[in-house]
């Protein structure tokens, strides 16, 4: 067997090694929108153990409530709006099968952002006087 050969059958066995493994769900685009889809759904539980607790913290507080949750949905109609605002509808399409994850990324960004905004106010620090009051 010639050297020449001997490598030939070598790429071909390392190739076949490859190709028998199987591709992970991140490495294809199916899997890369599945895996945005869950850090999505991750921060938004997390967004509701916040706001849980929020609740909790004032469940005798009625006005405190309302004004909660008036936040919250216009956080949320606002969520909705941002996440449609980066790509202009007629370039949707184009974005093909990346849409998705592009959407949960940025979803899951600003979920984040509110789940800080709101933890801020499950603290107060002593001596600000403009702090929260939650």
């Amino acid at each position: 067997m010639s050297l020449r050969h001997a490598l030939v059958l070598a790429l071909v066995a390392s190739h076949a090694a490859f190709a028998s493994e199987p591709v992970l769900p991140a490495e294809t685009q199916a899997g890369m929108n599945e895996a945005a889809g869950q850090q999505l759904r991750a921060a938004e539980a997390e967004l509701e153990r916040v706001l849980d607790a929020l609740q909790t913290k004032h469940k005798g507080n009625p006005e405190a409530l309302r004004r909660l949750r008036q936040s919250q949905a216009a956080w949320v109609a606002y969520r909705e709006a941002q996440s449609e605002l980066p790509w202009a509808p007629s370039h949707d399409n184009e974005l093909g099968s990346v849409y998705p994850m592009c959407v949960a990324n940025l979803k899951t960004h600003l979920t984040e952002a509110r789940v800080q905004e709101l933890r801020a106010l499950l603290t107060s620090e002593e001596g600000d006087v403009c702090a929260s009051h939650w």
